[in-house]
């Protein structure tokens, strides 16, 4: 929510360079400090674009609700028929671990766009774990981010916006007498209110955020699609009750 010093920094550089692991939740950019400092070090370092926007879509009667939807034939009648394109890559990326298979969707309250620049800084290889629906747009007019009245304008970038990526880093960390070298991993994700206690109403975000805390610590065999919760016990009744 606020930026942080060269120093702090540092501090976290210090930490990732001898494989740390991090989840970076990073709030929209609406009437927020400028989070510049952490935005050109994970640019600079890591080749993750944070953009300083809030995306909106022209297309619900909640702009600034950024919806993320594994099964995207549930709202095409909703997008109108030329909503989706062919070439949408989906909401989930199907290759990455943490979302590999996902099924439930997610419910930003308000995003800022996450991207990653090409090419990549040396040592570094990541994915787009998250993109928003077709027709969402990266707003980066401030007044227009504060009224949440969709305006978009030829600069502003359209389409499917990243809103998480998930980042491997290599690092000179020696792994005991293995010859193997410690990678320091990094999940960015444009939202903060999906950890919040509203957020966490919605199993899905409950499911991104383990199935992240998996492989962020390299536990892979935990990352699962959970199950939607208890089901409502059978009644078992008597012949005199039947």
């Amino acid at each position: 929510r606020l930026p942080l010093r060269p120093d702090e920094i540092r501090a976290v550089q210090d930490y990732m360079d001898r494989g740390g692991r991090m989840l970076l939740m990073l709030d929209p950019a609406e009437g927020r400090p400028s989070l510049s400092v952490i935005q050109t070090w994970l640019r600079d370092r890591y080749g993750v674009e944070v953009g300083d926007n809030l995306l909106l879509s022209p297309i619900t009667d909640r702009p600034r609700e950024i919806y993320v939807l594994p099964d995207l034939g549930k709202v095409t009648a909703g997008l109108g028929s030329q909503a989706i394109p062919d070439d949408f890559p989906g909401c989930f990326s199907a290759g990455h671990p943490i979302t590999r298979g996902f099924d439930q969707e997610l419910s930003l309250n308000g995003a800022r766009s996450v991207e990653l620049v090409e090419p990549l800084p040396e040592g570094v290889v990541g994915e787009v774990i998250l993109r928003s629906l077709p027709r969402t747009y990266a707003e980066n007019d401030r007044d227009a981010r504060q009224l949440f009245v969709p305006h978009q304008d030829p600069d502003e970038p359209d389409g499917w916006p990243g809103l998480a990526v998930a980042i491997t880093a290599r690092t000179d960390v020696e792994m005991g007498d293995t010859q193997k070298t410690r990678d320091a991993r990094l999940v960015v994700v444009g939202n903060g209110d999906i950890a919040s206690n509203t957020g966490m109403i919605y199993l899905g975000h409950i499911n991104f955020l383990m199935n992240s805390l998996a492989w962020l610590s390299e536990s892979e065999d935990l990352i699962a699609i959970r199950p939607r919760g208890e089901e409502d016990p059978p009644i078992i009744l008597t012949a005199g009750e039947e």
